[in-house]
């Protein structure tokens, strides 16, 4: 899923964005990559990976999101649920 966010409007990440375009490029070249964002809340990981799934996507990658439920209580690995299902109805599409 993508943002509307444009990536020119965020100033100061040059160096983040470009760590995650390098994995990126790894990934479509054929390996695997995991990166890790995190941080104190408020400080633009959700920005971040909303911009990485923006190149990602404007790359022809089909880009699936998951979020953790804000509230106690989620079912067990809720983010792979909510992809894998996403995913499902895309392939049977």
């Amino acid at each position: 899923m993508s943002s509307s966010t444009p990536i020119k409007t965020f100033i100061g990440r040059e160096h983040e964005i470009a760590t995650l375009r390098a994995a990126l490029d790894t990934v479509q070249a054929g390996e695997s990559r995991t990166v890790v964002v995190s941080g104190a809340p408020g400080i633009g990981k959700t920005w971040l990976v909303r911009a990485l799934a923006d190149i990602a996507a404007e790359r022809g990658v089909y880009v699936l999101w998951g979020r953790c439920h804000p509230e106690p209580g989620a079912p067990p690995y809720w983010p792979w649920t909510q992809m894998l299902r996403r995913l499902a109805g895309h392939l049977n599409e």
